[in-house]
């Protein structure tokens, strides 16, 4: 056998290979969970959150480590962490330079990229929000949830940031749905979280002198206290039935909560009084400003970040698409047609250029373009009858969720059903910026049918 036939005998190996394991993969979880828990959709959400706050506290514990890097330039915790990454990450290990030992300005926890951790986070923030809602260890779970999304803010990753806020969005939106005093109260709670984390993620202390942070916080201490006696306060009262809920202590949270914030935003430089509540609103409301701009409305303008090589790899695939509608081009074999269809202006970006040197040097069978689409990577391999096969039990389930009276009876009995999907509704939306953690959504979707067989089966 000649080195041609070696070759081509390997690659169909693996041909054949990804389709029946990789691809499939996804449903194979699905259907492997479903199997153990449709019975017993309870235990099963229990036993994967129990799992999950175990993989969130590491990746707390190593953040902490980060954070210190990030937001006040320790010279020891870029040490451990250089020291750590060499050994967790395999720094430039693709390209020639990713992932970097070290990502200035961005936190990736254990993972290779920022966006990375942000997909993971969507999965794991609504197990950390069912605490809230079950009313287990507030104060505790309050203190680790205002933490981790804190984590997640300072990723300064578009996905983990966008879809954080869109998870947020449709948590106020259950509301609605679940029509319920308790839930409603723990969801207004999370909330406040929210918006605690997203405050505190954007104080750049590094950029504070220690002088200035003792003679700004002495005055203001005693307001920064009661803002956190009022969030403490807010958290007890959470945890006792009430005939209203405590609106008028999550709204004077949220008032003390601004206030303090300002007092804290106005130290940044040392020739602006603190005092000047107006000076220092204004400097609040400018770093609102350009954290979303920078993190929010950059997705929009080929200039804006790697928004350039991303739309270059998606229009390629979707021209791809075009020419093979019905079976795709198979599996590992888009990259050779993506080389050929991408457009004009990427031949001077320099991400393209990186990911064309690569490609052209190890072959297009031993490499490939990102996947920065999931749903534009599954219609050139698979064709659009790939990319609907895919799609239909999602589509199932939400059809299923939103028509019938006995899931909507459901979600009243067991409100963790409407935080999973949350988290699997951000799961598919985060497939259109990376292909990354795809099976995560197999967890999902195999706990969501457990639920749905149980009110099948459980007519009472």
């Amino acid at each position: 056998m000649n080195t041609i036939d070696a070759e081509n005998l390997a690659f169909l190996t693996k041909g054949i290979k990804t389709i029946i394991i990789k691809s499939n993969r996804l449903f194979y979880i699905a259907f492997y969970i479903y199997h153990l828990y449709k019975n017993d959709f309870k235990k099963g959400f229990q036993d994967f959150r129990f799992v999950i706050l175990l993989i969130s506290i590491i990746m707390g514990l190593y953040s902490v480590i980060e954070l210190a890097w990030l937001k006040f330039n320790s010279p020891s915790a870029q040490a451990i962490l250089t020291f750590l990454n060499s050994f967790l990450l395999d720094p430039g290990i693709a390209y020639g330079w990713w992932p970097p030992l070290l990502w200035p300005h961005q936190l990736r926890s254990i993972f290779r990229e920022p966006s990375y951790f942000g997909i993971a986070s969507l999965f794991i923030l609504p197990f950390l929000w069912s605490y809230i809602i079950e009313k287990k260890h507030v104060v505790l779970s309050g203190f680790f949830i205002t933490y981790f999304t804190l984590m997640i803010f300072a990723t300064n990753s578009r996905t983990a940031v966008i879809l954080t806020f869109i998870a947020c969005f449709l948590l106020l939106f259950s509301i609605a749905f679940v029509r319920q005093k308790e839930f409603t109260k723990s969801v207004l709670l999370i909330e406040v979280f929210t918006v605690y984390a997203f405050g505190f993620n954007l104080i750049q202390f590094h950029s504070i002198s220690q002088s200035t942070i003792i003679s700004a916080i002495s005055p203001n201490f005693f307001i920064i206290i009661f803002s956190l006696f009022i969030l403490f306060l807010t958290i007890q009262l959470s945890q006792k039935v009430q005939k209203k809920p405590p609106m008028k202590y999550v709204l004077v949270s949220i008032i003390i909560l601004s206030v303090s914030s300002a007092c804290l935003f106005g130290i940044k430089n040392s020739d602006i009084k603190i005092s000047a509540l107006y000076t220092t609103g204004l400097k609040i409301s400018t770093q609102i400003q350009s954290y979303i701009k920078e993190n929010v409305l950059s997705v929009n303008g080929l200039g804006q970040r790697s928004n350039g090589a991303r739309y270059a790899i998606f229009y390629a695939q979707c021209n791809t698409t075009k020419e093979h509608p019905i079976v795709g081009v198979g599996n590992g074999l888009t990259s050779a047609y993506t080389y050929h269809h991408l457009p004009t202006y990427s031949i001077n970006n320099p991400e393209v250029i990186g990911w064309n040197k690569v490609l052209l040097e190890k072959g297009f069978y031993h490499s490939s373009y990102p996947a920065v689409n999931k749903y534009t990577l599954l219609a050139a391999e698979n064709g659009l009858t790939g990319l609907l096969i895919y799609l239909l039990p999602f589509i199932y389930f939400f059809v299923i969720l939103f028509t019938t009276a006995k899931s909507r009876l459901l979600v009243k009995i067991h409100p963790q059903l409407v935080l999973l999907a949350i988290s699997l509704f951000c799961l598919l939306a985060a497939g259109l910026s990376s292909a990354k953690f795809s099976e995560l959504t197999g967890i999902l979707l195999g706990l969501l049918f457990c639920a749905l067989h149980v009110s099948r089966n459980n007519q009472n």
